[in-house]
C-alpha cells in the first residue's frame, strides 16, 4: 500500500514539474517586417514577435540595430534586406528584395523650374556667341541622373529642323569621329532627328572603331522610333526663340559611359543648310571643345 502511495506522489510531482516546465517554455522569435518607400527613403516597420534584439542589413553596406529604422539609399537598384531578430528562444532571419528608384532629376513637362534646382556641380551650360558663324542655337544646359541625360535648349525655331547631338561617351578624343565644329571632339555616337517632330524619329549612329576619325563614317546603331529621346513642347521665349527640354535614356546607348562625357549640338534648317552649333566660338577663333558633363 505504501508503495502505491509513493508511486502516486511521485507521479503527481512529475506532472506538476511538467506543467511548470511547459509554462516556462520560451517561444522561438519570428522575424517579420513591412516597409514604405518614399523616393530613395524607406521606413521599415518591425512586426517580429518574441524578440528583444534586431539587426538590419539594408543591402547597400549599411546596417542598423533600431527596431523600426528609417533608411535613405544613395542610388537606385535592387537590394536584399536582411532582418535578424534574437530572443530568449533563439534567433530568426528573414530576407526580402527591395527595388529603389531615384526620382527623375528633371521632369520633361515644359515646366523648366526644376533646372534651377539642379546642384551647380551637376550642371553644365553653354551660351552661344553672337559673333559665331552659326547662331541658330542660343543656349544649352545638360545634367544627368541614374537613368537619363537631360538637355535644355534655346533656339530660333525658324532656322532649326534636323538636330544632331554628338556624344563622346568614353571621354577619349583619340577615338570616335571628329568635326570641324569642336576640337577636341572624338564623338562615339550621333543622335539625329527632327526637332520639329519632337525627336521621335531620332536615329542613333555609332562611329566604327576601325575607321579613321575624319570623314563621315557613321553606322546606324538604333533605328528611328526607338524612343531614346523624350522632348517637351517648345515654349516661346521671345519672337522666334523657343526653349525645350529633353531626356536621353542612358541604357539605350549601346555602350558604357565614362564618369565624364562630352556633348555638342548642331542644327540645320529644313533644306539641311547649317544653322547653329553649341558650344561655339566667335568667327575666326579656334573651335571650342565639346561641353563636358558629369555622369551620375
Amino acid at each position: 500500500m505504501r508503495t502505491m502511495k509513493n508511486y502516486i506522489q511521485f507521479s503527481l510531482i512529475g506532472l506538476i514539474a511538467f506543467i511548470i516546465i511547459s509554462c516556462e517554455k520560451t517561444e522561438i522569435p519570428m522575424a517579420l517586417f513591412d516597409y514604405q518607400i518614399d523616393g530613395i527613403t524607406v521606413q521599415f516597420t518591425n512586426y517580429s514577435t518574441d524578440a528583444t534584439e534586431y539587426l538590419w542589413d539594408f543591402g547597400d553596406g549599411n546596417t542598423s540595430a533600431e527596431e523600426n529604422p528609417l533608411h535613405k539609399y544613395s542610388e537606385s537598384g535592387s537590394f536584399i534586406i536582411t532582418l535578424t531578430v534574437k530572443g530568449k528562444g533563439g534567433t530568426k532571419t528573414i530576407k526580402e528584395m527591395l527595388k529603389i528608384q531615384k526620382p527623375a532629376l528633371i521632369q520633361i513637362d515644359g515646366n523648366f523650374d526644376d533646372w534651377d534646382a539642379v546642384p551647380a556641380e551637376q550642371l553644365s551650360s553653354a551660351i552661344g556667341s553672337s559673333d559665331a558663324s552659326l547662331t541658330a542655337l542660343h543656349e544649352m544646359k545638360a545634367c544627368t541622373d541614374d537613368n537619363y541625360i537631360y538637355l535644355y535648349l534655346v533656339y530660333d525655331q525658324s532656322k532649326v529642323a534636323p538636330l544632331d547631338i554628338f556624344i563622346n561617351t568614353d571621354n577619349n578624343p583619340s577615338s570616335g569621329g571628329n568635326s570641324w565644329l569642336w576640337d577636341p571632339c572624338g564623338a562615339d555616337f550621333l543622335i539625329e532627328g527632327f526637332i520639329t517632330e519632337k525627336m521621335e524619329d531620332a536615329i542613333v549612329f555609332n562611329w566604327p572603331s576601325d575607321k579613321p576619325q575624319d570623314g563621315w563614317e557613321w553606322v546606324e546603331a538604333l533605328g528611328s522610333g526607338s524612343g531614346i529621346i523624350n522632348m517637351s513642347e517648345p515654349k516661346t521665349v521671345n519672337g522666334n526663340l523657343v526653349k525645350v527640354e529633353m531626356s536621353i535614356i542612358k541604357e539605350m546607348l549601346p555602350t558604357s559611359l565614362a564618369s565624364e562625357i562630352g556633348i555638342g549640338i548642331f542644327s540645320s534648317n529644313e533644306d539641311w543648310a547649317e544653322t547653329g552649333s553649341l558650344p561655339n566660338a566667335p568667327s575666326g577663333s579656334p573651335a571650342p571643345p565639346l561641353m563636358k558633363i558629369k555622369i551620375q
